[in-house]
């Protein structure tokens, strides 16, 4: 109820992956005309993902074949997201497992849809302190391994938009409970 999909967006898909035929997963453009601010990424050329470029796309954006990602069991989880005890991030652990599968993501210049100002966002932006632990969660769930990392660069990177230190931030996403 958020956004509306181009009338033709569904040949746009069929035909970005005819145009890509081993991309298992195509990101697209969103269309946000009534945005203040900060604005979501524009992809600007095609371009294959990695897993240093594909922190910034939301699902919204996301189109997949189906049989690559029932084929490697990929699903969303369902601790992560609007409504959940984690407010955000099924899409970036979504992600992750498609890169996890070794699938092919590649991102489009193609516009698919426009957002709509129609109502309040179940998200308001606010970089609070369960906002920065819920980092600390989704990055646990990212990766055992290099969620340390991952939350540094976090704290790090976004230390303007945070309501404390980014040394603060640091520990706030380190010190969950796992």
């Amino acid at each position: 109820d958020d956004m509306t999909y181009a009338d033709d967006y569904v040949e746009k898909v069929l035909q970005a992956f005819e145009q890509n035929p081993k991309a298992d997963v195509i990101v697209f453009n969103l269309d946000e005309p009534y945005a203040k601010g900060r604005k979501r990424y524009r992809i600007p050329k095609t371009k294959r993902l990695n897993r240093f470029n594909y922190l910034r796309y939301g699902c919204a954006r996301i189109a997949v074949r189906l049989q690559s990602i029932k084929g490697n069991a990929i699903y969303f989880n369902q601790c992560f997201g609007g409504g959940t005890e984690h407010a955000a991030g099924e899409d970036n652990l979504f992600l992750t497992a498609c890169f996890d599968k070794r699938l092919k993501i590649v991102a489009v210049p193609i516009t698919i849809a426009t957002l709509l100002e129609d109502r309040e966002s179940t998200w308001g932006r606010q970089y609070d302190e369960k906002y920065i632990k819920d980092l600390g969660h989704l990055y646990y769930a990212m990766s055992k391994r290099w969620w340390k990392v991952l939350c540094f660069q976090a704290a790090v990177r976004k230390r303007k938009i945070y309501q404390c230190s980014p040394w603060k931030a640091y520990k706030m996403m380190t010190d969950i409970k796992k």
